[in-house]
């Protein structure tokens, strides 16, 4: 899990000689009409429901996604998506999205150095003096592109604070999957954040490492995984089912052709048992293995109803477009192996609901707070304050600045060099936010993942 986002959704991609993909993406505004042409024909060609509307009703391309009212056909330049890179590119390690004064920053990478400290929800107004606002997002994404090596002094407006800060593009690590391995109790996790080209290598190799150290239960994490591409979900799952039966069915909408995939007839089932960890961003591919892990082996699944995307996506390269540019296209949907579809979610086995810090999301830092205060925006740092200190008793009235996050906020300014106010200014909120890094990283403040690693020590009781 080694971003910080606000949310996100990719999807589920198939591959061939045109692209299939679980994905989203953004839209340029400026297009002609043969480009509108090519758009629209190929959509009346093979998207996964009639159109209806005539291409003569259209305007401009901006206008036909509109009139589809769906968020997985989109139109985009090769090598700009987070599934089509690497486990690692040259980058400035941060995820931008438009906003009126400039660019947003809607997620960070964990893994990431950075020469000074930037922050989820501050936004880029300058880069290197050229001021932001009035671009189109393309012209302000092309301000903050360059090579490895190049510094950009970015001006920041955090809060109400303009500040400036340089940063560099540099080599930013993106692993697909990462794993670990517990000797003690010989169980093993694998966290998979995409399904990209390499991630069934990945996993296949963490997979038979921790075999040979004597592997006795498998967690698979793919919380906020949003899918990817089909090929690898479908080498995954092959590791574990055997028998002929197919696990998942892709139905290709225009002319009903189905596609089955099947696991292999002479695999030997694991001796180990296997569970998943999902929540509400868990998509597309995601569902697709756990939901066939869950039927195909009774693989339990911890956590939070998943995301309920059942349809799938193809790339059709565009001819009438200058650069190497696609038609990322909803092209039919999916069922599993009981002919089910996911849409309106896969439901867990063992449901968490309770609130931790890893399923809260960022903390933000656009109103402070005293005494007194309500927000839903306090809850996130009064689990902080609980995890820092426990000297006093925990906080349990979420979200109402009472007396009890009064001390123990006053506890925490005093440890850590702060004026001891006991509100949470804007200094306090940033030691705090740092703080929030330093537990993402750590697996013993992730929540759920602990209830797994007790249900996997039922599992190898029984």
């Amino acid at each position: 899990m080694g971003f910080l986002k606000i949310k996100r959704v990719i999807g589920l991609i198939l591959t061939s000689a045109i692209l299939v993909f679980l994905s989203g993406c953004q839209l340029s505004t400026f297009f002609v009409d043969k480009q509108v042409k090519e758009v629209y024909e190929l959509l009346d060609a093979f998207y996964y429901k009639p159109l209806d509307f005539k291409l003569k009703d259209v305007s401009d391309l901006e206008d036909l996604f509109s009139r589809l009212d769906e968020p997985y056909t989109y139109i985009y330049e090769a090598n700009t998506r987070t599934i089509e890179k690497e486990e690692a590119y040259d980058g400035l390690g941060i995820t931008i999205s438009d906003t009126k004064e400039g660019l947003l920053v809607s997620s960070i990478n964990l893994d990431a150095t950075f020469e000074e400290k930037i922050y989820v929800y501050d936004v880029i107004t300058k880069v290197n003096g050229q001021a932001l606002e009035g671009l189109s997002f393309t012209e302000k994404q092309a301000v903050l592109t360059g090579k490895l090596g190049d510094q950009f002094d970015l001006e920041i407006l955090r809060g109400t604070d303009l500040i400036t800060i340089t940063l560099m593009i540099k080599e930013i690590p993106m692993k697909s999957t990462t794993y670990r391995y517990d000797e003690k109790s010989k169980i093993g996790y694998i966290d998979i954040n995409r399904f990209s080209n390499l991630t069934a290598t990945q996993f296949t190799e963490a997979l038979q490492s921790m075999e040979s150290l004597g592997l006795e239960g498998l967690i698979i994490d793919v919380r906020d995984n949003g899918g990817g591409y089909l090929v690898s979900v479908v080498q995954i799952i092959q590791l574990f089912l055997s028998g002929s039966e197919p696990f998942l069915y892709m139905v290709r909408a225009y002319d009903n052709r189905i596609t089955e995939y099947k696991p292999y007839q002479a695999n030997t089932l694991k001796d180990y048992p296997v569970s998943l960890l999902i929540n509400e961003n868990s998509a597309s591919a995601s569902e697709v293995l756990a939901q066939a892990l869950n039927i195909g082996i009774d693989a339990p699944l911890i956590g939070n109803t998943t995301y309920g995307k059942d349809v799938y996506q193809v790339s059709y390269r565009l001819n009438t477009f200058t650069n190497e540019t696609y038609l990322n296209m909803t092209q039919g949907y999916w069922l599993t192996k009981n002919n089910e579809s996911v849409s309106g979610g896969i439901k867990p086995t063992i449901e968490y609901t309770k609130d931790d810090l890893v399923s809260l999301g960022f903390p933000s830092y656009l109103e402070t707070f005293k005494k007194e205060d309500s927000s839903d925006n306090l809850i996130v740092y009064q689990h902080l304050l609980n995890e820092y200190d426990n000297t006093l008793e925990d906080i349990n009235h979420f979200s109402t600045f009472d007396e009890l996050t009064y001390d123990k906020l006053k506890v925490y300014q005093e440890a850590n060099g702060l004026s001891a106010t006991g509100e949470l200014d804007l200094l306090t909120m940033f030691s705090l936010i740092d703080l929030y890094h330093q537990y993402l990283k750590d697996p013993a403040k992730d929540e759920l993942l602990n209830l797994a690693y007790l249900e996997m020590g039922r599992l190898n009781a029984n």
